[in-house]
């Protein structure tokens, strides 16, 4: 009787012990992508995106003036560099979920950057061919979409950070798990579509991404390398995250 009773005790002190376990864990995890978002590599990145948005809205609001087959351009253009730039978040949560790829960075913090930073120099090239000149091409002068090129080049120089924070948060790769990053990195962040730019769903405006507090890219991660990957590799607030396993 006395075991019986000890064992049902010791299911509910398991029971009773375990939520809180896990809610003591989901807070770290979330407090560390907090710090993460809070880097200047994220801020501009986001003021990248909102940028770059705000030239389609433009751009549309005026498409009435321009032929079908120049506003498909357009389009078609936006899309090719939509596709480049949400790679950077997928790159990152690749990074961040792999334990290997966080253990070199850990280790070549400056070749990691050096990488990094010059595959968003590769993205700067890309956004200018393939959005900002059929953009010229169509309007002339009417709309502008260079300021986007200022924003990739002090995107670029925000890498370092970007990387010393990889180093310091240590966080083991079952704590950030790749459903956790694309439900509050990747989709809150990403580039709208087309369609969605301008719309009632779009509520006519932009924002900083909705995380919820309380190719030179492909989908591998930034290539680790000398050379550029062309494979198919795709409450109280604790911040301490020294204890961290890494």
């Amino acid at each position: 009787m006395r075991a019986i009773i000890f064992a049902l005790f010791s299911l509910f002190f398991v029971a009773t012990l375990t939520p809180n376990t896990a809610y003591a864990q989901n807070k770290k995890v979330d407090e560390a992508l907090n710090q993460f978002l809070d880097t200047k590599f994220m801020k501009k990145y986001i003021e990248m995106r909102n940028e770059a948005e705000q030239t389609v809205l433009n751009f549309k609001q005026q498409a009435s003036l321009y032929p079908p087959a120049d506003v498909k351009t357009v389009e078609q253009g936006y899309a090719r560099t939509q596709r480049e730039f949400d790679k950077i978040l997928l790159d990152i949560k690749q990074d961040l979920t792999d334990r290997k790829k966080r253990k070199f960075i850990e280790e070549f913090p400056e070749m990691y950057a050096n990488n990094m930073s010059s595959q968003l120099d590769d993205l700067n090239d890309f956004y200018a061919e393939n959005f900002q000149q059929p953009l010229r091409d169509v309007t002339g002068d009417q709309i502008d979409g260079s300021p986007l090129l200022l924003l990739i080049t002090e995107l670029i120089g925000a890498t370092s950070e970007l990387v010393g924070k990889y180093v310091a948060l240590k966080i083991q790769s079952k704590k950030f798990t790749d459903g956790y990053l694309q439900e509050n990195l990747v989709e809150p962040y990403e580039f709208k579509d087309w369609n969605d730019i301008g719309t009632n769903t779009d509520n006519g405006g932009f924002d900083n991404g909705g995380f919820d507090q309380g190719g030179g890219f492909d989908n591998g991660g930034f290539d680790q390398g000398t050379g550029t990957d062309q494979g198919g590799n795709q409450g109280g607030t604790d911040t301490n995250t020294d204890d961290w396993d890494w």
